[in-house]
């Protein structure tokens, strides 16, 4: 099992981080970093960081940064992939966009044909677990199934929980691959694909997911308006203290009490278990949330797709101390992820498609309609106001007429609301957060490149994946031992 850790420019967190992963005695086999810096002396930094950690723990690591991810690029454009998709698959765009996920995408193509743990540099391999828990697996649904308690410190969280150690990569090694037809799973729960899945024998665990102790990696807390879990959602009706924190701290408990089997888009890719021994969708190389973007594409790419929840947590140290914006602000917030996620909603994939026309289909139906700058802001509009208005049913179904409710709650969901038909009343609803402050046109422009961009990412993906053995025969790989 290889345990892959994606970092950019936090040299002094990846000695704690490789070592928390390390020392434990059920350590993993191998280490590969994903560099994503961008200052030269922090890619030293990462180099060195990862050399140690092998020397001092006797594993085997590997290395890559963007300059070996520019030279991997390259070697594709010679097997027949234009090299602005190669580049934004595995670069990204320039400027200051967050790049994460084109760093995850390097990770999927240096260990296709593996099984893999993911992990962000600025968790920690101390794990905790709930008081009351159960090593008896159940099947769930389409929610997240993780119950949240909401805390004003980190110092209050870690104090919350009982740390044990477990064996964080051998369960991700157990699950991953594993049919559910051949579990001994509760399934009194269970959605229906989940059932015909199992009674089908066609279900498997493509990812596991461990919960987190510490900064809850949310951009915001709306999810807490239609994802949360019941006992998370009676704890928020009941207690206004508790909804206080919840809408304002970032530090949270957020576990499953037994291992919970999804069959859900959910995706926090803070410490994230994957099959990868076939192909899997790409991360979208721009901008947050590009493990949402990964969610969704999994379960539309393999409706067969499923997610293990794991009863433990990692330790999530995000630096500082994070706090929400208002509940109301984030009724009009929309970013990139959340937008093409929108429109390739709008694109269903028939069932029975083959696997790689699950991609392709979607990416040609992307790259058509970035084509007319008149004929995208029509259609991006729409959709993005029929997705709100959706959002706005979701809430009234699961929230009513608020009976029980305390005051604080009910104002919080009325002003959410009406900012929510603000936006869906204003013509600019579908312009993305991190674009906002361009012109008019300039938004229009730079939104049509990067969805043309994510849809040839997506036909070609296919073919980048394809061309992956074929380099590997030649001893052309992304990263590099260290």
């Amino acid at each position: 099992m290889t345990a892959a850790i994606v970092t950019s420019d936090r040299p002094d967190r990846l000695d704690g981080c490789l070592s928390s992963y390390l020392t434990d005695r059920t350590a993993p086999a191998s280490i590969l970093l994903m560099d994503d810096s961008r200052d030269p002396v922090s890619c030293i930094a990462a180099r060195d960081a990862t050399a140690r950690a092998g020397r001092r723990f006797h594993v085997s690591v590997r290395y890559a940064g963007r300059a070996e991810r520019e030279k991997y690029v390259n070697q594709l454009c010679r097997e027949g992939i234009p090299e602005a998709t190669g580049r934004f698959c595995l670069l990204g765009k320039e400027g200051d966009w967050f790049t994460a996920g084109a760093a995850r995408n390097a990770v999927l193509l240096d260990s296709l044909g593996e099984k893999i743990v993911m992990l962000d540099d600025d968790t920690r391999g101390d794990t905790a677990v709930r008081a009351e828990r159960s090593s008896n697996v159940i099947l769930s649904g389409h929610e997240d199934p993780c119950d949240l308690d909401f805390f004003r410190s980190r110092e209050e969280a870690t104090a919350a929980v009982e740390w044990k150690s477990v064996d964080l990569f051998g369960d991700a090694e157990r699950f991953l691959g594993t049919r559910l037809d051949l579990m001994a799973a509760d399934s009194a729960g269970a959605c229906h694909h989940l059932r015909a899945l199992v009674k089908d024998g066609n279900g498997v665990v493509r990812m596991t997911s461990c919960g987190v102790v510490g900064d809850s990696g949310n951009f915001s807390p709306v999810h807490l308006l239609w994802m949360a879990s019941p006992a998370t959602t009676k704890r928020l009706r009941e207690s206004d203290s508790i909804l206080a924190t919840s809408l304002s701290s970032r530090e949270v408990v957020r576990l499953v009490r037994q291992p919970t089997i999804t069959h859900a888009a959910v995706c926090m890719a803070t410490a994230i278990g994957l099959d990868n021994r076939r192909i899997l969708p790409p991360f979208l190389p721009i901008g947050r949330n590009e493990d949402g973007f990964f969610g969704n594409l999994l379960l539309r790419c393999f409706p067969e797709a499923c997610t293990a929840h794991l009863p433990y947590a990692v330790l999530h140290q995000a630096p500082g101390h994070r706090r929400y914006q208002r509940l109301s602000n984030d009724a009009q917030t929309i970013r990139i992820a959340e937008l093409i996620i929108l429109l390739l909603s709008a694109y269903p994939v028939a069932p029975g498609t083959a696997p790689f026309e699950t991609f392709r289909l979607p990416g040609a139906y992307l790259s058509e309609i970035s084509r007319s700058a008149r004929g995208f802001v029509l259609n991006a509009r729409e959709i993005v106001r029929a997705a709100r208005r959706s959002l706005l049913n979701q809430i009234e179904e699961k929230w009513g007429d608020f009976d029980g409710f305390s005051d604080l709650w009910r104002t919080e969901i009325r002003q959410f609301r009406t900012r929510i038909r603000e936006l869906i009343a204003s013509p600019d609803c579908w312009q993305p957060l991190e674009l906002r402050g361009m012109s008019p046109d300039g938004i229009a422009d730079v939104t049509r490149e990067l969805v043309s961009l994510t849809g040839d990412m997506l036909t070609y993906w296919p073919s980048i994946a394809d061309a992956v053995p074929r380099l590997l025969s030649k001893d052309v790989r992304i990263s590099r031992p260290v």
